[in-house]
């Protein structure tokens, strides 16, 4: 069974149709949790003491120089002052 021109080039569009469906529903979702994505204070907080943690221990095995972790310091601060 022979199918017509129409439904032929119709049916050989369908991958390409599904794989463009499939990434902009995958864009639209990962946009939409993008935009609601949930704050959580306590789990930021715990996250910023062991991003300090971290950079204390770099300093202290020499890969992170002192000047450079008081100067970060000082940035935070002023960063947490301007808001």
């Amino acid at each position: 069974m022979e199918l017509p021109e129409a439904y032929r080039s119709a049916v050989q569009l369908l991958p390409l149709w599904a794989l463009v469906s499939f990434g902009l529903y995958s864009l639209s979702v990962i946009g939409w949790s993008l935009a609601h994505f949930p704050s959580c204070p306590e789990a930021a907080e715990i996250l910023q003491g062991e991003m300090k943690e971290a950079q204390r221990e770099l300093c202290a095995r020499g890969i992170l120089g002192a000047d450079e972790f008081k100067r970060r310091e000082e940035i935070k601060k002023e960063s947490t002052c301007r808001t």
